[in-house]
């Protein structure tokens, strides 16, 4: 990656993880649900729902949502889920993922 891209790549997580910070704040249910969470983002971020083709080259990808929010929660341990069941299956689902790296 050359240097434009990465800091393309950093202004966009920055970006990303100031508008995931101000919807995780006002939305409980984008605290437990990233597809929520990604949609809110997306309309925060001033796209449209309908996503017109052109806008996917400039969008951020919805994995950096994901990440994001992962990041908040897990290691600045704000805004936390609301809901026990996904605090499982997240628990359940990282097991899963390292079982799967140790192969």
């Amino acid at each position: 990656m050359n240097k434009e891209e990465t800091t393309f790549n950093i202004k966009e997580i920055r970006k990303v993880k100031e508008v995931v910070l101000k919807v995780l704040s006002t939305d409980d249910r984008a605290r437990n649900d990233d597809m929520w969470l990604t949609l809110k983002c997306l309309q925060e971020m001033d796209f449209k729902i309908y996503i017109d083709y052109k806008d996917l080259e400039r969008m951020p990808k919805f994995e950096t949502f994901k990440r994001v929010r992962a990041w908040i929660q897990n290691r600045d341990k704000m805004f936390l889920p609301t809901s026990e069941d996904v605090v499982r299956r997240r628990k359940t689902r990282r097991k899963c993922f390292k079982e799967v790296n140790s192969l």
